[in-house]
């Protein structure tokens, strides 16, 4: 896997939580927006929460999507995987499948 921390512009081999294994599998343009999709140990295919509001185009993607995940979190919240806080920027929102 091949992840850029946009901020530092590092390369990351992997990224794993305590029961989790990500794998970028493509990356696709969606409009102007370069997409990372990613697998985990189950196959289903995740993004991040940012990466999805910016997709829909929200003036301030995490945000708008962390509004909608709390509105309507019990339909939401078996589709999240969260990752520790220290990995890149992006890594510390839950990713949605």
């Amino acid at each position: 896997m091949r992840l850029t921390n946009k901020k530092e512009n590092t390369k990351l081999s992997s990224v794993t939580n305590s029961s989790q294994t990500l794998t970028l599998i493509i990356t696709e343009s969606f409009g102007d927006l370069s997409c990372n999709f990613y697998k985990d140990n189950s196959d289903d295919i995740l993004l991040t929460k940012e990466q999805i509001g910016q997709a829909l185009e929200y003036a301030n993607p995490i945000k708008a999507i962390q509004k909608i995940h709390l509105t309507h979190q019990d339909r939401l919240e078996k589709f999240c995987l969260r990752i520790k806080p220290g990995h890149p920027p992006n890594w510390g929102y839950p990713l949605q499948k």
